[in-house]
């Protein structure tokens, strides 16, 4: 076969492969369009959108409405949650910190950091305010920070729900407050680990009612004698309230938190009633005569038992007849 041949058939190869691609495009729409079969090859064809900045930009709105920035230079935004005071509470953060155990988890976290932000998460939970409620917020400041990647967010009870990447925490909260008073209570674990998502929504059924978490009385010991008694009271509230409603016909969800409050209230006793038994403890350490109830418990046989001092002691009659008729001993000559 001559140059010429060659070319010719390089050329008509070529044309039929534009006609075929051609006619897998005009099959491949429609209304009944015959999608190509699969292939596997060495790498996917893929394009990974670039992330840009807003910049100048503002997304486009109906006519008569207009759109204006609240806040900036946050560090990855992802959720807000409008406070019953009208501030605005934003989870900044990024997840994703899974460990990479295999060489195809370090590619994939190489082509997905492609797309991402360079922007470092924050972690953290801004809290936003209009204080005279002309669109202009004028507070901006950090209400609870060193969070694991916080998503969703919830208002209930006088409390903050904050789903973190890998545990559900809760925040006292009162209106008006600008910042959290203590550290996150963990309620529940969520999954975490390989292959789960980070991103964790959470919301509310309000027509029913929320559980009440289970304490712990390892998190009850950390703290104040103050901070027991102020739960212990609002535990005893939430009670009276469930008895009312147990009255009155309340729906079973709601009844069958009685159990559960009452078993709170218990914890909160014993741990109140150990630490003073402690405190009393380190009180009498050093003193001659301590209380009964904080001596150390024995068994019947040991507390009965003679001391040192009259386990050797005999009778006058004992010791006569010990004197007059002692213990003979012999011995065998062998």
């Amino acid at each position: 076969m001559n140059r010429s041949s060659a070319l010719a058939l390089f050329s008509m190869t070529l044309l039929a492969s534009a006609c075929s691609n051609e006619a897998n495009t005009n099959l491949a729409s429609g209304p009944d369009p015959k999608l190509p079969a699969p292939e596997r090859g060495l790498f996917p064809s893929m394009k990974i959108a670039e992330p840009t900045a807003w910049g100048d930009q503002k997304p486009t709105v109906p006519e008569g409405y207009s759109i204006t920035a609240i806040a900036t230079d946050l560090k990855i935004p992802r959720q807000m949650l409008v406070l019953p005071n009208g501030d605005i509470l934003v989870a900044e953060g990024r997840g994703g910190s899974a460990a990479k155990l295999k060489p195809k988890d370090v590619i994939a976290g190489y082509i997905k950091a492609q797309g991402n932000t360079k922007v470092k998460g924050g972690n953290r939970l801004t809290l936003l305010r209009d204080a005279d409620g002309d669109g202009q917020y004028e507070l901006k400041t950090v209400f609870a920070e060193n969070l694991n990647a916080p998503y969703g967010l919830a208002f209930a009870n006088n409390k903050l729900y904050v789903a973190n990447q890998d545990a559900v925490v809760t925040f006292d909260y009162q209106p008006g407050q600008t910042k959290a008073a203590a550290a996150p209570v963990t309620l529940t674990q969520l999954p975490a680990e390989i292959n789960h998502h980070w991103t964790k929504a959470m919301t509310f059924n309000l027509t029913e009612s929320i559980a009440m978490p289970k304490l712990r009385a390892s998190q009850l010991r950390e703290k104040s004698k103050a901070d027991l008694e102020k739960q212990l009271y609002d535990l005893k509230k939430e009670l009276s309230q469930l008895r009312v409603a147990q009255v009155t016909g309340g729906n079973p969800t709601q009844l069958s938190q009685i159990r559960v409050v009452k078993k709170s209230i218990a914890r909160v006793l014993t741990v109140i009633t150990a630490n003073q038994r402690t405190n009393l403890r380190q009180y009498y350490a050093k003193k001659t005569h301590v209380p009964t109830d904080l001596r150390a418990k024995h068994t019947r046989k040991i507390r009965r038992a003679l001391g040192k001092a009259l386990v050797n002691k005999t009778t006058l009659k004992e010791t006569k007849k010990r004197t007059a008729f002692p213990r003979r001993k012999y011995a065998l000559k062998a």
